[in-house]
C-alpha cells in the first residue's frame, strides 16, 4: 500500500478516511498520526489539513497554537498559490484569536515540528 511505502499523498488521503470513517472503522489517533506523516514529509494539504485538525478539535483537544504552526508552514511551503492562500487565512484567523502572549510561548512550550521534521522550500 502506498501509504505504508511513504506516499505523502496517500497518507493523506487515508488519514481523511481514518479521520471521517468513510469506508473504514473511524480512528481519529490513526488519522492524525498519518496526516503528521505526511505533514513532516512536506505535503503541503497534509499540513493544511493538520492545521484544521487542531484547530477544530475533531481528532484530539484544540490547540491553536500548533493550528497556528501549521497554517504558517503551509502558507509559506505551498507550492500552489490556492493552499497558500488557504493556509495564510487560517492563520491569519487564528493570529486575531492568540494573544501576543501566547505567541511569545509557543517556542517555550512546544516548538511545534523538530527543525528536522520542518520541509523546506526548494
Amino acid at each position: 500500500m502506498a501509504a505504508e511505502e511513504g506516499d505523502p499523498a496517500a497518507q493523506n488521503a487515508l488519514a481523511i478516511l481514518d479521520a471521517t470513517g468513510r469506508g473504514v472503522l473511524r480512528d481519529p489517533e490513526a488519522a492524525l498520526a498519518l496526516f503528521r506523516r505526511a505533514a513532516t514529509n512536506g505535503y503541503a494539504l497534509a499540513q493544511l489539513n493538520l492545521a484544521v485538525a487542531f484547530e477544530d478539535g475533531r481528532l484530539m483537544p484544540r490547540d491553536p497554537l500548533r493550528a497556528y504552526i501549521w497554517y504558517s508552514i503551509a502558507a509559506r511551503l505551498a507550492p500552489d498559490q490556492t493552499l497558500r492562500d488557504k493556509a495564510a487565512q487560517g492563520r491569519d484567523r487564528l493570529m486575531q484569536k492568540i494573544s501576543l502572549r501566547s505567541k511569545r510561548q509557543v517556542s517555550l512550550r512546544d516548538p511545534g515540528p523538530r527543525a528536522a521534521e520542518v520541509p523546506t522550500k526548494d
